[in-house]
């Protein structure tokens, strides 16, 4: 395997950030001085065009033949510094290392994980990747491995966030209100942050049985040309602006919107009764 020389950018600039004309590169062994450390570099990924270390850079760019090059070595890692035509040091990476290569880490409580650094991934198999602190909170990403972008099988934060998943009520979520078609019933989960466009009569369930975060909102829209009731099954619905509290009547083809105030209380405004 060859290693490419390459900044974390486009091209090798200086500190002014204009791009380096007479600077140098030099390559050494990982984690060591690569001025006092060097190892054999080259200009292609074959390896069989030598190149000096330090190698000259112009406009950015290592020059090969007069013409803009890349440098490369042997292994997976290298340590790399790059210096202006003053000798100013701008650029220094210890350990630069092939984009696409995955390791094996050992992470708190002996736990085998990966680090990932740049680059794809190929092959069969599902790739997951976790992030873990010291407590409990973690994010994963589990994805199928034929590159696909409905492949993603699982968002975790903390817990799973699914369709039919808890969401809390602050989470990074829809940008409108995805419509529901119902004919009655009680809400489920689902149900947040959408709209219920419903021929029935709809139930807010206690929050014993089903405990949608606080914060919860949802539309409820009546597709009829008849009222529909909106009850609760033992927790509380005030009508907002009024003392009003439990079952409501919604109008004739009538919206308003239920949100969860507290763990047992909801609230109710819109075209209701």
């Amino acid at each position: 395997m060859s290693l490419p020389i390459t900044p974390p950018f486009s091209v090798f600039t200086g500190l002014d950030g204009e791009p380096i004309d007479g600077g140098l590169i030099y390559v050494g062994v990982a984690n060591l001085d690569p001025v006092t450390n060097p190892v054999a570099i080259y200009y292609d990924d074959a390896l069989t065009l030598p190149a000096p270390n330090p190698a000259t850079v112009n406009a950015g760019y290592p020059v090969y033949a007069g013409a803009p090059s890349r440098l490369y070595t042997a292994g997976t890692a290298a340590s790399v510094t790059v210096k202006d035509a003053q000798g100013v040091l701008v650029f220094s990476a210890p350990s630069l290392n092939a984009a696409g290569s995955v390791t094996s880490v050992a992470a708190s409580g002996g736990t085998t994980g990966f680090a990932f650094t740049g680059g794809p991934i190929t092959g069969a198999g599902t790739l997951t990747l976790t992030v873990s602190n010291a407590a409990t909170a973690r994010s994963a990403i589990t994805a199928a491995a034929s590159g696909a972008n409905t492949d993603i099988t699982s968002l975790e934060q903390d817990v799973a966030i699914v369709e039919t998943g808890t969401a809390a009520a602050n989470s990074i979520g829809f940008r409108g209100l995805p419509v529901v078609v119902s004919t009655g019933g009680t809400l489920q989960l689902s149900d947040a942050g959408k709209t219920v466009y419903t021929s029935g009569n709809i139930t807010i369930p206690a929050n014993a049985s089903i405990a949608f975060p606080i914060g919860t909102a949802i539309e409820i829209s009546n597709s009829t040309n008849a009222t529909i009731t909106i009850s609760i099954t033992s927790d509380t619905l005030r009508q907002s602006g009024t003392t009003n509290t439990g079952t409501r009547t919604l109008a004739v083809y009538g919206d308003c919107v239920i949100k969860k105030r507290t763990a047992t209380v909801w609230y109710i405004a819109g075209q209701v009764t």
